[in-house]
């Protein structure tokens, strides 16, 4: 298939098919996937990670099942911050420039599937916003019961990053989560997704969650491992996915009063909500 013909067939599913990638789990990110992170069932039909996707294909050998997800109900309105990052659900209106410029050849390099980069680069620049604006109206209106909560990290004004927790994805046990992340390239470097993953842990601990967050991250992608080594993950193993990469599971046991008396402590952080 030609890229300009992949491009068309994603425009044309019922179901757009969103090309985002997120740090620690390469995979193709699908509308309906989020939307039904509200319901009953997610990792069906929608595109969790790429687990999820093979899965739902058959070409995984892995043993999965599809358990009840975690639910609870999360004011929509909620927010983290340590006085330097703040993590809260998505607003199309102000997070959709910074989304869509967060896009890059580093985060294609690590994160992106064979084809999504061709199939990406044959939108017109109209579609690739429009694209991406569905996407962020997707995840904010399905932020909420979980369970799986997307979140975006900003600084001030400044959108910043995106993160996600996941209650629901394959590629970890049932109960616990799988924490992605993705930092807009004019923020690397300088700490803020450690603080955002920090914040993430914090909000699985306080609100009961699980007792358990992963990390899985290529051996080669050394800013995904210096972030799972800030934030006190530690690996647990190694495994081959898929596509037959190597990938390293990382892990973070939580406490909820360990782990937000150590943010606090350390960052003097707070509890915030949006108005």
């Amino acid at each position: 298939m030609t890229a300009s013909a992949a491009a068309a067939a994603l425009v044309a599913t019922t179901v757009p098919v969103l090309l985002l990638h997120v740090m620690t789990v390469r995979g193709v990110l699908a509308v309906a996937d989020v939307v039904a992170a509200a319901g009953a069932v997610v990792s069906v039909k929608g595109l969790t990670s790429q687990g999820a996707r093979a899965l739902a294909d058959g070409s995984t050998s892995q043993t999965a099942t599809v358990v009840a997800p975690q639910s609870k109900n999360i004011p929509v309105d909620v927010a983290y911050t340590d006085g330097v990052v703040t993590i809260r659900r998505a607003d199309p209106d102000t997070d959709l420039e910074g989304f869509l410029t967060g896009t890059d050849d580093e985060q294609i390099e690590w994160l992106w599937d064979p084809g999504d980069k061709a199939a990406w680069e044959a939108f017109s620049p109209e579609d690739q916003r429009e694209h991406q604006r569905r996407y962020l109206e997707a995840i904010r209106d399905a932020f909420g019961p979980g369970p799986k909560w997307c979140f975006v990290g900003v600084t001030g004004d400044d959108y910043v990053l995106y993160v996600d927790c996941d209650l629901n994805n394959s590629n970890v046990p049932a109960g616990q989560a799988n924490i992605s992340y993705t930092c807009h390239p004019d923020f690397r470097g300088r700490g803020y997704t450690s603080r955002a993953v920090r914040l993430v842990l914090r909000f699985l601990s306080e609100n009961r969650l699980t007792t358990r967050a992963h990390l899985i991250v290529h051996p080669d992608n050394a800013a995904s491992v210096r972030v799972a080594r800030a934030v006190g993950a530690v690996e647990i193993g190694r495994f081959v996915d898929s596509d037959g990469r190597e990938m390293i599971r990382h892990v973070v046991d939580l406490d909820a009063t360990e782990v937000s008396a150590d943010a606090r402590r350390s960052r003097g952080g707070g509890l915030a909500q949006r108005s």
